[in-house]
């Protein structure tokens, strides 16, 4: 049958191998709160700790997309996407 897509296209096996990884693309100032709204994203939706890249890029390709639609910073658009997830972890406890 037809292979499981995952993310854009791509199988978990070549999810974060056959493309540039999102640490690549995200300014080195901005990493640290990239992968802290990044891994607590990971930990809510119960992701396997080798799905980080994966993860990283989305909220990265989010950050983008807001920071663009708000005409706000990069960092201003991912301390709010911190804020919306521990937001989110604190409803769901």
């Amino acid at each position: 049958g037809p292979v499981q897509e995952f993310g854009e296209g791509r199988t978990p096996e070549t999810a974060g191998t056959a493309y540039v990884p999102a640490e690549e693309d995200i300014p080195e100032e901005l990493l640290p709160l990239a992968r802290h709204v990044a891994e607590l994203r990971r930990t809510r939706e119960g992701l396997a700790v080798s799905l980080l890249p994966v993860v990283l890029r989305r909220v990265w390709i989010e950050a983008q997309a807001e920071a663009m639609l708000a005409r706000t910073p990069w960092e201003a658009a991912l301390q709010g996407l911190l804020r919306e997830e521990q937001r989110q972890a604190y409803d769901t406890e």
